[in-house]
């Protein structure tokens, strides 16, 4: 019982070794089970006592923040020492030490006074502090440096009338985790750079979120990835390596964990970004909700089902906690994902849970408003990559969806057809291939932006959104936001508007629509509600205003309008536009459409565009439309990034886009080689 790939012969071999579960294959991956060293190898030689590691342990915040500097000494003889602790290369402590021969651990406390906090994305700055632990004896020095980060963090689960919660606080104030699953970058790992790294993770807090779960079906990433966690404000829900299997309980492969988890612990203990260690990913869920508990005691025997739940609760209940109490004894631990605060199944009324009605349940993209959990670890919907990253591997006559090509360049077995018969339902069936990815790219952003939306929404319920998934390990039809290339799918997009500090957010009720504003900030605003319902040429049909006030993170519903009143003739050329106004500045704005976007009477817009130079990399797009123009996608010739793509263009708006190119341009050639399509061109 393990990885979701094709296998070889029928065996699935992936649970009896310690190696990176995907490259046995996966539903959005190739079986490639590489061998061999992939990280670098260090030789290193020393002549006298030498620091093996060191944890800054925080102890508590007041007016200072106190730690306990624990450092673990290796010494080829008994010898005395001088251990100093420097902050921002200030000196804070120093004791004398008396070495013996062999392994010690000697702890030093030291404060910091007036601490500046570390916060997550947007709700703050990531203050981080430079550590530095040496160790001078005779003519030897050892130094070991950390960059920490000072906050607290808190799992809350406590009883309410829904059942439990559970939602994390951070330096005291509740946080809604919005956020992403993250897998490994490429199949053949030594393949990912320094810049695809800062790439991503720049895309992930470029789009407001403030979580990123580490998925356990890859790898302990490399710690370039928690730096730039810690130093962009992305908290880590940091799974164990264990997902989709049972593991047998061997004494070597016992040992083998152990030893795993105790050395990526303290690797990986000062980043002020992890959270939450988890135990695994969906095996509880196997065995107790997919079958695997009866499929084996059908198909093996009672005393092998009972082996292996014996194996799954000394690895996930003893060794992994256990690693994280002697590693980061302050860390917290969740066993696995999703379950209940039980620790039994996942439930909607406590612990987290991953929501997969919607695609492989084939419900309908509504359902994300009524499954409502207490905190939403993974839901999701697959799209095609972009269209200039398909013709990377593909020649003209394989861009068909179902061809041979296109068809070993999707993992799901229920892939292009899923896609299709959830496309058919909201969109008009695509002219040609190149229109049908560009809309299944939309209809993915349409269905996560439900979700994203109802969690934001009943966050008094629900206090996280990570959807699956943040990027690809090659160039495929999958879940994710950006494609293997680095291009922002128009998920991306959406995603960012989503999880913005404030947003207008609507839920469509049989006659009528109900308004809310979502705020993350931390201080109340007050300001004018404006609700106008528009024809496609901007002309005004309706319009109501009412003055607010939006409490700090909150989710409140202000107005519920009577789509008849706004809408009085006909409801396929029109739409709502609701705009929380604060002084002149418009805050949060958003559309709401009364009818399927099947049934949208658009026109063919007619545009005007003007291109004015930054500098010899950056130019800005100045567009207007005589109509609306929905889902307006740019582009470019060669590499380029548009700081807003594939929006919704109004005739009363001057919109104003900056693109960023790789190589230097002219402003001629932009002009040239700008391309404007809209959703009217696919069909």
């Amino acid at each position: 019982l393990a990885e979701l790939g094709k296998v070889q012969n029928g065996k699935r071999v992936s649970a009896f070794m310690r190696k990176a579960p995907y490259h046995f294959g996966w539903d959005w991956g190739p079986r490639l089970v590489t061998s061999g060293i992939w990280r670098p190898v260090v030789l290193q030689f020393w002549n006298g006592p030498k620091i093996e590691s060191s944890f800054i342990e925080q102890q508590e915040i007041l007016d200072d923040a106190k730690f306990l500097a624990k450092t673990r000494i290796y010494s080829p003889e008994d010898k005395t020492a001088q251990l100093e602790i420097r902050v921002n290369d200030s000196l804070v402590a120093s004791k004398k030490v008396s070495l013996k021969k062999g392994k010690q651990d000697i702890q030093v406390p030291f404060e910091i006074s007036n601490p500046k906090l570390w916060w997550p994305n947007g709700m703050g700055e990531q203050f981080l502090y430079r550590v530095s632990v040496s160790l001078f004896s005779e003519n030897s020095i050892s130094k070991n440096q950390q960059k920490i980060g000072i906050r607290t963090v808190e799992l809350i689960q406590h009883p309410d009338s829904i059942g439990t919660s559970f939602y994390f606080k951070v330096n005291g104030i509740p946080t809604f985790a919005k956020g992403v699953n993250y897998i490994p970058q490429d199949v053949f790992l030594p393949r990912v750079s320094k810049q695809k790294y800062r790439h991503l993770l720049e895309s992930a807090a470029g789009a407001n979120m403030n979580m990123i779960r580490v998925w356990g079906g890859g790898i302990y990433e490399d710690d370039y990835f928690y730096e730039l966690c810690d130093s962009l404000g992305l908290m880590v829900w940091q799974d164990f390596m264990f997902a989709c299997s049972m593991y047998p309980k061997d004494k070597g492969l016992i040992s083998s964990i152990s030893a795993e988890a105790i050395d990526n612990v303290v690797r990986l203990r000062n980043h002020p970004s992890i959270v939450l260690w988890c135990g695994n990913n969906e095996v509880l869920s196997a065995w107790k909700r997919w079958g695997w508990e009866e499929q084996n005691k059908q198909t093996q025997s009672e005393e092998i089902a009972d082996l292996l739940w014996s194996a799954y609760d000394t690895i996930f209940h003893h060794i992994l906690p256990s690693a994280v109490k002697k590693g980061a004894p302050k860390a917290l631990y969740w066993s696995a994902s999703p379950s209940s605060s039980s620790g039994v199944k996942s439930s909607n009324s406590s612990g987290d849970m991953h929501y997969w009605g919607v695609w492989w349940g084939a419900e309908p993209f509504l359902a994300y408003e009524k499954e409502l959990p207490r905190f939403m670890s993974e839901y999701g919907f697959q799209s095609f990559p972009c269209i200039s990253t398909i013709e990377q591997f593909t020649n003209q006559e394989d861009r068909d969806v179902y061809s041979r090509v296109m068809q070993s360049h999707q993992r799901s077995s229920i892939g292009n057809k899923t896609i299709e018969e959830y496309l058919l339902g909201d969109y008009r069936p695509p002219k040609d291939f190149k229109s049908f990815v560009y809309v299944s790219q939309l209809l993915q952003a349409y269905g996560i932006k439900i979700g994203a939306h109802a969690h934001r929404r009943n966050r008094h319920r629900c206090m996280g959104s990570l959807y699956w998934q943040l990027n690809d390990c090659w160039p495929v039809a999958s879940w994710s936001s950006i494609d293997y290339y680095g291009n922002w799918k128009p998920l991306h997009y959406q995603i960012k508007k989503a999880f913005a500090n404030c947003i207008v957010s609507y839920e469509r009720k049989q006659d009528s629509a109900a308004i809310y504003i979502v705020s993350d900030s931390l201080q109340k605003i007050s300001g004018q509600l404006k609700v106008c319902s528009y024809d496609f040429s901007a002309n005004t049909l309706h319009t109501k205003f009412k003055e607010i006030e939006v409490k700090s993170n909150s989710s409140q519903l202000f107005l519920t309008v009577s789509l008849k009143d706004f809408f009085p003739d006909n409801n396929t050329k029109a739409y709502l536009e609701t705009e929380f106004i604060v002084g002149k500045k418009t805050v949060a704005s958003g559309l709401f459409f009364p009818s399927k976007t099947s049934d949208l009477a658009l026109e063919k817009p007619t545009f005007e565009f003007s291109v004015e130079k930054k500098n010899s990399k950056e130019y800005i797009v100045v567009l207007q439309s005589n109509t609306l123009a929905k889902n307006v996608f740019l582009s470019l010739d060669q590499d380029h990034f548009f700081s807003d793509n594939y929006f919704d263009l109004t005739a009363k708006e001057i919109k104003k886009v900056s693109v960023k190119t790789t190589q230097e341009y002219s402003l001629e050639k932009v002009q040239k080689q700008l391309n404007i399509i809209s959703l009217i061109d696919t069909y």
